[in-house]
């Protein structure tokens, strides 16, 4: 009941999404998954270059296109989960 899925096409342009609509104002509940992860660390394994490159650059991603930008609209709680350990 009230989920709207909003497309995107990178990483980086669903964190912008998600900031425009946290700014949107009232109270809401948003997701952004990054599957492409997912699938790196399947395919060359968690502790690979590869995962730890694109671990580096979703961490750079959520400092400066969501942490940032939400820290200065207010009644924002950002939470981070992970599927794996």
């Amino acid at each position: 009941r009230g989920v709207v899925p909003l497309a995107f096409g990178s990483f980086d342009e669903g964190a912008d999404l998600i900031v425009r609509e946290a700014r949107r104002g009232g109270p809401r509940y948003l997701r952004l998954y990054h599957e492409g992860f997912d699938a790196l660390g399947h395919e060359f394994g968690q502790s690979s270059a590869e995962v730890l490159a694109e671990a580096k650059r979703v961490f750079d991603t959520i400092e400066e296109r969501l942490v940032k930008p939400l820290r200065r609209s207010g009644d924002v709680l950002l939470m981070i989960h992970a599927d794996h350990g």
